[in-house]
């Protein structure tokens, strides 16, 4: 009786130059190893750089992180006193955000930069210079399986093979760009892979079964059981025949069998394509974690934990690209910036980072409303941002008018709100009190404003100034929320308008800032049930007194030193 095994979703054995490996105790993973082609794993699979590209989470995790540092621009900065500033004249802003080279864009350069760091551990760029020696003309990437640093009589140089005649060639450290992954002696970088090999391998082997399981039509394997004695030639062609027919594009069809043959079916574990999907996501979560790459990106929905766009957008720059944009940063600020000389120190280069913390439509106009409003965006700003058009008076900054300093704050703040409150009584002064002549002149003067002109004339301050104040309440009313600070941002500079013209010019005196505060805060209280006539001779009926009142105590002062003199 002949007996066939068919095990049509397992490797058979393999073989190099006629010796069977797993006979010899000796799997082929081990020996590729010895040979210095691979890296031996447990799962009996050969990892290596390229190899593990054939992992599809491996394969997303590189793809993440390349194409995503390749879309963020890397800019050179001057630095200023306070802060710095894009530098678009600068000779290096070109290369590093438009064309490093002649053959390949900033994209595609820092992509193919960032591929051989995080898949080989290591990326080099080779630093073409002018005639003089000094400044960068282009950047050239070189492969990391061909360029190695070596250190000789403590000086650091690279080797490479990477060449146009395919020759050796040594360039000096201060014309390499090297960005240095996971090291052990800051020299040299290692692959990921290699020391996660384990859970790669795992990877691999598993999607070569589910690969394998579904190719043969999701069935299990079965023997083939003839009841009279075959020969060899028999056994290996009726194998062949059936697997055949049993397999790929041929899974399901039927096959015809010798007489005296007949299909013996293999009972497997029922949960086996199970472990394979637990197997799968295992794989994925610790390829995802060993990289730095969000589960969510790599097609994990179990552990999302941010619940905006935004969110997750910062927590993988901070988790995912920053170490590598540090690292990027700094060796092209040391390499390719002058440490010596009149320009050092005084450019940086960054990247910018703007484009990938945009936020949704709702949260960014919220923050440029914040911006604008409070004074470090100008309209300009805002629309430079959004890729607009710059337009006419748009480079004004404006600041809310109840930011005030701190200490002038901290001097102390009046209880009673009714500006009426600091108009004269209508007793008889004393002769000797300069404060009751004030206000007895300031009275005087009040009554004469406040008189309508059959014949205006352009100083009178009715005909002037009752427009603008209208037009300003107008406003206000037309606000939805009439709170303090609407009104300090309608009224204040009305109030300043009448202060200026009773002034004749000069700076605003303590009285006149503490009336006018006086009259906005009160005003809150009743903004909704009076007119814009009675608050408007209530506002120049303050703001005259106050003025009056500064200025009597003025020449009180003066009369004082007159008369000690």
């Amino acid at each position: 009786m002949g007996l066939i095994s068919l095990n049509l979703h397992s490797p058979g054995l393999e073989k190099r130059d006629g010796v069977n490996l797993n006979q010899a105790g000796v799997s082929l993973a081990a020996g590729l190893s010895a040979l210095g082609m691979g890296v031996f794993t447990d799962s009996n699979e050969n990892v290596n750089e390229r190899t593990s590209f054939e992992v599809p989470t491996y394969l997303t995790c590189i793809r993440i992180l390349s194409e995503s540092i390749g879309s963020l621009p890397l800019r050179v900065y001057e630095k200023m006193p306070r802060g710095q500033r894009p530098a678009p004249s600068h000779y290096l802003y070109y290369l590093l955000t438009e064309r490093p080279n002649p053959q390949m864009s900033a994209t595609v350069f820092f992509q193919t930069l960032m591929t051989a760091a995080a898949g080989w551990g290591n990326a080099y760029a080779k630093i073409e210079r002018d005639s003089s020696g000094a400044r960068p003309v282009a950047l050239w990437p070189l492969c990391p399986w061909k360029t190695k640093p070596v250190r000789k009589n403590g000086l650091l140089s690279f080797e490479t093979t990477d060449t146009t005649d395919g020759l050796p060639a040594t360039i000096k450290s201060e014309d390499m760009l090297h960005i240095v992954g996971f090291s052990f002696d800051g020299l040299q970088g290692t692959a990921f892979v290699k020391m996660a090999r384990q859970c790669i391998g795992l990877a691999l082997v598993a999607a070569r079964f589910g690969a394998r399981f579904y190719a043969n039509g999701a069935r299990n394997s079965f023997f083939l059981q003839a009841d009279h004695d075959l020969t060899p030639e028999e056994l290996t062609n009726m194998r062949l025949d059936v697997e055949a027919l049993s397999t790929g594009a041929n899974a399901w069809r039927v096959a015809n069998l010798p007489n005296g043959v007949k299909i013996v079916p293999v009972e497997t574990d029922p949960n086996a394509l199970g472990e394979y999907t637990t197997t799968s996501k295992y794989t994925r979560d610790e390829i995802a974690a060993f990289m730095r790459v969000p589960g969510y990106m790599v097609g994990s929905t179990e552990k999302i934990l941010k619940s905006t766009v935004e969110a997750q957008n910062r927590e993988f720059l901070s988790y995912s690209l920053t170490p590598w944009l540090t690292k990027i940063q700094q060796e092209f600020q040391y390499k390719l910036l002058p440490s010596l000389g009149r320009f050092a120190n005084q450019y940086v280069i960054r990247h910018y980072l703007d484009a990938l913390l945009a936020a949704d439509t709702l949260t960014l106009t919220a923050k440029q409303t914040a911006g604008r409003m409070g004074g470090w965006l100008s309209a300009n700003d805002i629309r430079e941002q959004l890729g607009m058009e710059p337009v006419p008076g748009g480079d004004v900054y404006i600041r809310p008018l109840n930011y005030v300093d701190a200490t002038t704050a901290a001097e102390g703040v009046e209880t009673d709100n009714d500006p009426e409150d600091t108009s004269p009584d209508d007793d008889k002064p004393a002769a000797d009190d300069p404060d009751a002549q004030a206000a007895k002149v300031a009275t005087n003067i009040i009554s004469q404003s406040l008189k309508p002109s059959p014949t205006p004339s352009k100083q009178q301050p009715r005909s002037l100034l009752e427009p603008l104040f209208n037009d300003a309440y107008n406003r206000l009313q037309s606000r939805g929320k009439k709170d303090v600070f609407a009104i300090q941002q309608t009224l204040l500079p009305v109030a300043n308008a009448i202060g200026t013209f009773f002034r004749t010019g000069t700076m605003a005196g303590p009285s006149e800032q503490k009336a006018v505060e006086k009259y906005l805060t009160g005003l809150a209280t009743r903004v909704s049930n009076t007119s814009s006539a009675a608050e408007f001779e209530k506002l120049l009926r303050c703001i005259v007194f106050a003025v009056e009142q500064d200025a009597a105590e003025m020449r009180a002062k003066e009369q004082l030193r007159g008369h000690y003199k």
